[in-house]
């Protein structure tokens, strides 16, 4: 079979912020690749660099070194001039969809917004397009005509993913979509996320601290921690067999849906107090060694396209891995 050609691949990315007399290094050599009409999620804490990673692909920020590609293409040479075509093609749906609108405008003019802009439609071809996609993401047309306060916040989500569709991308950016929706209203947008998938192909980077949300969604997984990519590989199997201690610290942190006490959560890093050699996780990890307080492990293959940034993921065995607190299987809409 021939090689398809990545819709999106991130070589080596790097990115430094400086802030005061602190530099953060927010993103250190990131690479990863999202596939035609594939989900891949990206998880971590806060303070993992998972936005900065989704501000680099999105063109907000540049990357200090590294590249990103598109399609095969440079993001810069995609991003010269008004940058429209890549624009229209990789579109965004962000954690606040109240404040991504503009409050003074209706919803329905928020998702004709980006038609009017490229010149998509107009007058009654522009209000039937946008009633179609409030249809498409399960919201009665009549919205159209509130204001962004006038909605629910779930209301406001979906209406956010109907504007990220007007273009008909590509690829979606997802960026903690779900996170400030409580429990019944985030089930019903992942399935539509995965409803979306199903019905226009669209792929998607999905960006989140909830593992099992994520996993519920995404095809391949990739865990950062400290701005550096853990692990990543098929989602199943980083799932149910993880080889990176930090990616088994997230599934023991997650919510258990069983009886008693659900334990507690992994402490947030934003960067202090990281060694200045060796692994970054080497601190919390309880597998270290003097080795790896020493050297910086780089990733390495622990399976068909499944690497570990551990210099002893080789000993950490599907027998090793203590079984999941949630459900392993990708599920689909019904």
């Amino acid at each position: 079979m021939a090689d398809v050609t990545p819709l999106l691949e991130l070589r080596n990315l790097r990115k430094t912020f400086i802030a005061g007399a602190r530099t953060v290094q927010a993103v250190r050599d990131v690479s990863f690749t999202v596939g035609p009409g594939e989900i891949v999620g990206l998880v971590g804490e806060s303070g993992s660099g998972k936005s900065t990673v989704a501000d680099l692909v999105l063109g907000l920020e540049r990357p200090d070194s590294g590249e990103i590609f598109y399609g095969g293409r440079p993001l810069p040479e995609l991003l010269a001039g008004s940058g429209r075509g890549y624009r229209a093609a990789v579109q965004a749906v962000f954690q606040d969809s109240v404040q991504a609108m503009d409050g003074r405008k209706t919803v329905g003019w928020s998702i004709a917004e980006p038609l009017v802009i490229h010149k998509v439609a107009r007058g009654a071809a522009l209000r039937a397009r946008v009633a179609e996609l409030l249809r498409a993401v399960h919201l009665d047309p009549a919205l159209a005509g509130r204001y962004p306060h006038q909605i629910s916040g779930g209301q406001a989500q979906r209406a956010g993913i109907a504007r990220a569709l007007a273009l008909k991308p590509a690829l979606l950016v997802c960026d903690e979509a779900v996170s400030a929706l409580d429990v019944s209203v985030q089930a019903q947008i992942v399935n539509l996320f995965l409803e979306i998938q199903e019905r226009y192909g669209t792929a998607m980077l999905f960006i989140g601290h909830s593992l099992p949300v994520v996993r519920h969604l995404a095809d391949r997984m990739v865990v950062m921690y400290a701005g550096a990519v853990a692990e990543q590989g098929p989602a199943e199997q980083v799932c149910s067999a993880p080889r990176h201690p930090y990616t088994r610290l997230l599934i023991d942190s997650a919510p258990s849906f069983e009886p008693g006490p659900s334990p507690a959560g992994p402490r947030r890093t934003r960067g202090e107090g990281l060694p200045a050699a060796g692994c970054r996780f080497a601190p919390r990890c309880p597998l270290v060694t003097d080795t790896c307080r020493t050297a910086d492990p780089a990733p390495r293959e622990v399976g068909a396209g499944h690497s570990s940034a551990c210099l002893r993921a080789g000993e950490l065995t599907v027998a090793e891995t203590r079984p999941s607190r949630f459900s392993t299987e990708k599920r689909r809409p019904g």
